[in-house]
């Protein structure tokens, strides 16, 4: 981890042979297919707590991933903000996510923690082995970008049009 980093990160993660569960990775391609200045978009597949190095020293840290379905019924778009994500709260869909705030966690207990955390998910209608999202999530793909790039908006990036 040598050289300057963009200040903020994008981060997409989950397990793409489980089905919806690799929502957040498709999301964070789609970003990156129209790069934005400051941000750096990562497949962060499913690292959990090897996440940190990546996280550290940050200004702000977008997640992408698929969600609880305690926060709505399949297809949903959720925003969970900053205090929310940091404790998990409807943040663990599957195991890599415990592992997501154990890195931030991590990054807390060195002192080098981003200010700003947020995180764009999706409730998954099927976490299955098989490669690929469901219909339904696949159709709301898009809506979850959009939701990312309104964040990133928030935070100062002028998000390329095209993202």
């Amino acid at each position: 981890m040598t050289g300057a980093r963009a200040p903020i990160l994008v981060l997409g993660i989950g397990n793409e042979l489980l089905g919806d569960d690799g929502v957040g990775v498709a999301a964070a391609r789609r970003l990156a297919a129209s790069p934005n200045p400051g941000v750096e978009v990562l497949d962060g597949g499913t690292l959990g707590l090897m996440l940190m190095p990546y996280i550290a020293g940050r200004q702000a840290v977008l997640v992408l991933d698929a969600v609880s379905s305690t926060q709505g019924r399949p297809g949903d778009v959720i925003v969970i903000g900053d205090g929310d994500v940091r404790r998990g709260h409807g943040v663990r869909a599957t195991a890599h996510d415990v592992g997501l705030v154990d890195a931030l966690s991590a990054a807390e207990l060195a002192g080098c923690a981003p200010p700003r955390v947020a995180l764009v998910g999706i409730v998954p209608e099927s976490i299955a082995d098989r490669w690929g999202l469901s219909p339904l999530v696949e159709a709301r793909l898009g809506a979850m970008v959009e939701a990312a790039r309104v964040i990133l908006t928030e935070w100062g990036v002028k998000v390329s049009a095209d993202a």
